[in-house]
């Protein structure tokens, strides 16, 4: 039944229209969270070479520290 109907040409033309709407709206989401994802990227890159960063700057303190403690007769405990 479906079947035997005959669509008109302008019919089929304005599916096939809409069909290429939803599948380019469908792309252009896809990219805009692509372009999202990649700029969360690079924040977390940054935060990372920040942190990684102040971890060396606290590591050149404690190194100074314990050369500072052991200078002075100093032992911590545990130590």
């Amino acid at each position: 039944m479906l079947g035997m109907l005959t669509l008109k040409p302008q019919c089929i033309a304005s599916v096939r229209m809409t069909r290429a709407k939803r599948r380019r709206s469908v792309v252009e989401r896809h990219i805009v969270e692509s372009e999202q994802q990649k700029q969360e990227i690079q924040e977390l890159q940054l935060t990372v070479t920040n942190l990684r960063e102040q971890l060396e700057s606290c590591r050149a303190v404690e190194a100074e520290v314990s050369s500072m403690d052991r200078s002075h007769g100093w032992n911590p405990p545990g130590g």
